[in-house]
């Protein structure tokens, strides 16, 4: 496994890298972040934090009930893209 840092010269990698994900894991802290990693076909983790706002979690709940998100457990699990 590897990381990057985006030192904010040249041309942010972010949108690009959702793109090319075979696998997303985010934090669900930020419906935004968690929006747009949805927008891709990648399957998608979501690793809970401490504390949530009640919109977080009907967010959350809506995105596991509809099959697009499955909670991150410390592992990566194999999950079935979208067929969309």
């Amino acid at each position: 496994m590897g990381g990057q840092v985006w030192d904010g010269d040249g041309e942010n990698p972010y949108f690009g890298m959702l793109a090319l994900a075979d696998l997303i894991v985010v934090t669900q802290d930020s419906v935004s972040m968690i929006s747009e990693a949805a927008a891709t076909t990648a399957p998608m983790l979501v690793a809970e934090l401490p504390g949530r706002s009640r919109r977080q979690a009907m967010f959350l709940k809506m995105m596991r009930d509809e099959g697009r998100i499955r909670l991150f457990d410390g592992r990566f699990a194999r999950m079935a893209r979208d067929a969309a």
